[in-house]
C-alpha cells in the first residue's frame, strides 16, 4: 500500500493505491467493493504495473461471465476468499496458478436469476394493481413496451439494421406505463395446455410432460393447428399471402389494427 492512500483503496486495488514493486511479477488478490472503479480498470492498472494476474473477490460478479481480454483474471466468492486469505497468512511465500477457463457441463444448481435481473417493475405493477396475477403483470409490461428509440424511430441493432421482435422481444419496457396498461391478457394454465393440444399432443401425453394439470382436464375435441393463435397471450403473429390484409380487434371495440403484407 502506498503511504498516501487508504487501506480500503489498496484492498480494492484502486488505481494508484498499490506500490509498483509489490505488484510486479505477482498475482494480486483484490476486493471489488468500490463501485467507482471497474474491474477492467483495475486489471489494466495491475497489468501496467507488471502484475501477472488478478483474483477478484466479488459475490455478485462471480455469477456472470466476466471479460478481461487476454489478461489472467478470475472472480471468486467471499467464501472461497476466506480459504485463500488463510493460506496467504500461513506462509511467507504464497504461490498461485490461474488456469484456463473450462466449461462445466451439467452444473447444478442451474439456472439462477442473475443479480442484474429487473425484478422491480413487476413488483411496482403488482403494488398498483393488487388483483393482477403473474400473467396479467407480464401482459402489462409487454403491451406497454416501446419499439421506438429516443429519436422516435424504430429501434435498431448494433449494426444499424431495423430491429425486430426477434431482437428486442416486446420492446423496451417502461417503468410507469404498465401501472395503467388498459387491456391486459390473463393466460391461464388451461390456455397453455390447450396450446399443446392444438399442436397435436393428446391428453395422455400432456399428463406425462405437465407438472400439474387441473382435474378432469381433456383436450378439446376440435383441437387443430388452426386454433393455436387462440391462446390468450399479449402478442400477435400473422401469416399473410401477397397483397393480403386482415383486420384484428384489440379488445376495444373501437380499436382495430389493419395488417397489410408489404412484401411483394
Amino acid at each position: 500500500m502506498r503511504s498516501d492512500t487508504s487501506e480500503s483503496y489498496a484492498r480494492n486495488c484502486v488505481p494508484g493505491s498499490i506500490e509498483n514493486a509489490k505488484v510486479n511479477g505477482t498475482i494480486v488478490l483484490c476486493e471489488n467493493k468500490d463501485p467507482d472503479y471497474s474491474g477492467f480498470g483495475k486489471v489494466l492498472e495491475m497489468q501496467y504495473n507488471g502484475g501477472v494476474g488478478v483474483i477478484f473477490i466479488d459475490d455478485l460478479k462471480r455469477r456472470v461471465a466476466s471479460t478481461f481480454k487476454d489478461f489472467p483474471a478470475v472472480v471468486i466468492s467471499s467464501k472461497d476468499a476466506t480459504e485463500i486469505l488463510s493460506y496467504i497468512n500461513s506462509t511467507k511465500n504464497p504461490v498461485a496458478t490461474i488456469l484456463a477457463t473450462v466449461a462445466t457441463p451439467k452444473y447444478k444448481p442451474a439456472p439462477e436469476i442473475a443479480y442484474f435481473s429487473a425484478r422491480g417493475i413487476a413488483a411496482v405493477v403488482k403494488s398498483h394493481n393488487p388483483s393482477f396475477g403473474p400473467s396479467e403483470i407480464k401482459s402489462a409490461i409487454m403491451t406497454t413496451a416501446s419499439q421506438l428509440n429516443n429519436d422516435k424511430s424504430p429501434i435498431t441493432t448494433h449494426s444499424g439494421a431495423t430491429a425486430t421482435p426477434f431482437d428486442y422481444g416486446a420492446g423496451e419496457m417502461s417503468p410507469t406505463a404498465p401501472l395503467q396498461p388498459g387491456l391486459v391478457y390473463e393466460t391461464t394454465t388451461v390456455d397453455y395446455l390447450n396450446f399443446l393440444c392444438y399442436h397435436g399432443y393428446n391428453t395422455n401425453t400432456i399428463k406425462l410432460i405437465a407438472k400439474s394439470i387441473p382435474p378432469n382436464f381433456a383436450c378439446p375435441n376440435n383441437s387443430t393447428p388452426d386454433l393455436i393463435s387462440d391462446i390468450n397471450y399479449p402478442s400477435i403473429s400473422a401469416k399473410l399471402n401477397k397483397k393480403q390484409s386482415r383486420n384484428v380487434a384489440t379488445g376495444d371495440c373501437n380499436s382495430i389494427v389493419h395488417l397489410i403484407n408489404k412484401h411483394r
